[in-house]
């Protein structure tokens, strides 16, 4: 779906517009209609209790699923299952995109691939960035350690300053794919089983997730209009960040494996996989997108008439935290970096277009990718400002007198931030039982900096939710160009 720039300026806007609204909206109540905002924050409160409530169900559901997956022997269970495709035809390739990335964040990210028993029917393509001097230093370095381990080993150095292009992951993975195809083309290779897999330059895949994923692509008959999504796992170097900024991380990982393992539609995020014939069907990645993932998943969703769905695979893989020298430093990284995905609001204009466009797709799947889409971008950042004002700003404005004919709103809202507590407390007990850590830490100074942590939860969030969502939406708003900044990590 093209648009011209002045036309797609417009549709980048809405988020910023949508919750322009809302935000005016808020402050007008709040002194015009403060019991009107007091019931509609009473609403959205208790709404988020029952989504998080949910997710504590979701969030046990994926860990089961997860422990038998990691249990299963998934070359035996392809033998048990009918089938007409051979298991030694499926190929692999996995693009590893990277942009002035570390030497040793690749060669972690590559061991883990060698040591996938599906190695020998990988291609593997470092995706680099043609700017980065130093990039056919490491590729060579790479090369020379790895190149064994797979079917082939391929390298493509993405030219700077092509027409039409942002500094995006995107951009490299489509110019790497398609790279990628004309030397295979060239080999007489078979595309009609080969899936391709994007991944993040720190992505730490599970070992059993490319046999399970063969496995998936084998027996499942629409295996050409699937996405294929792993749960991340932000547990990479997670013990060396601050107590506070370790909970933004854990409530990431619980949330994303709740929505695999719920009835909430799917979207890749981060690494996933499909088809090669799905995504050539579809062109690939746009060369302009900084939420690829989305992007590609809308094109293939519209393109085949909604059709197209994302499944789970219940085998994580583990990304590494966003660090720095210091808290400040951790804390201003991993805002930049929330603001990179927050522009993912750039999908929002892009299915609403697709709402008034895409009419061979039921209008059903129209509006629930809308919803799907808009929701969580708009959560973060107008559901916070909700929160704000007519959770607090009410009482602190007209003092807790007004609530006297009231106290059941009140009392209601109250509660519902209460029991909001508690089940962030719950997340964190769960993921500290995965993680194998402590729940309760066995000497004072850390209990006092978990205790703290908790304590700055509600201003982290909105400092590293809130606020990056507002500044990703400005920027669209304001039709700034966009870049793909890439956070600082390690291994």
């Amino acid at each position: 779906m093209s648009v011209t720039p002045r036309y797609q300026h417009s549709l980048d806007a809405i988020p910023a517009i949508m919750t322009g609204m809302i935000v005016i909206f808020c402050v007008w109540a709040l002194f015009n209609a403060p019991i009107l905002l007091g019931w509609i924050t009473l609403i959205w409160v208790w709404y988020l209790v029952a989504r998080f409530l949910f997710a504590v169900y979701a969030h046990w559901r994926g860990l089961r699923q997860i422990r038998l997956a990691s249990q299963q022997d998934w070359r035996a269970l392809y033998h048990q299952q009918p089938h007409t495709i051979v298991w030694e035809d499926v190929h692999h390739i996995v693009l590893l995109p990277n942009d002035h990335e570390s030497l040793t964040v690749l060669q972690a990210s590559l061991t883990r691939l060698s040591q996938s028993t599906e190695a020998s029917h990988m291609t593997v393509v470092l995706a680099m960035e043609g700017r980065e001097t130093d990039a056919p230093t490491k590729a060579t370095q790479l090369q020379t350690e790895f190149a064994s381990y797979f079917a082939r080993m391929l390298v493509t150095y993405h030219p700077e300053g092509q027409a039409g292009e942002i500094r995006c992951k995107s951009a490299n993975i489509r110019y790497a794919i398609h790279q990628t195809k004309h030397i295979l083309q060239a080999e007489q290779h078979s595309f009609a089983t080969t899936i391709i897999t994007t991944m993040d330059a720190d992505t730490l895949w599970h070992p059993n997730y490319f046999s399970a994923l063969t496995y998936h692509f084998i027996t499942d008959d629409n295996r050409y209009m699937t996405f294929w999504q792993a749960p991340i796992r932000y547990h990479g170097k997670i013990d060396a960040l601050p107590h506070a900024l370790r909970l933004v991380n854990i409530y990431a990982s619980a949330l994303e494996l709740a929505y695999l393992a719920s009835w909430w539609l799917i979207m890749p995020i981060s690494s996933y996989s499909a088809s090669f014939t799905l995504l050539e069907a579809h062109d690939f990645w746009d060369k302009d997108a900084i939420a690829e993932e989305w992007r590609m998943f809308l094109k293939a969703y519209f393109g085949e008439n909604g059709r197209v769905y994302a499944k789970p695979i219940f085998l994580p893989f583990t990304a590494t935290v966003v660090l720095g020298a210091n808290f400040w430093d951790a804390l201003k990284n991993r805002y930049h970096q929330t603001v990179r995905h927050a522009l993912g609001s750039k999908e929002i204009g892009y299915a609403i277009r697709a709402l008034f466009t895409a009419h061979k797709t039921p209008l059903m799947k129209r509006l629930r990718i809308v919803g799907r889409v808009s929701h969580d971008i708009m959560a973060g950042g107008a559901g916070w400002v909700i929160l704000i004002v007519g959770g607090q700003g009410v009482g602190l404005v007209h003092g807790l007198g007004m609530y006297q004919s009231n106290w059941m709103l009140f009392i209601g809202t109250q509660w519902g931030f209460m029991m909001l507590t508690i089940l962030a407390i719950l997340f964190w007990m769960i993921d500290n039982n995965v993680r194998g850590e402590r729940i309760i830490p066995n000497n004072g100074r850390e209990v006092l900096l978990m205790i703290i942590a908790f304590v700055m939860l509600p201003f982290l969030t909105v400092i590293l939710l809130a606020l990056p969502v507002f500044h990703a939406q400005l920027w669209l708003l304001l039709g700034l160009p966009l870049s793909f900044r890439v956070a600082p990590k390690t291994i």
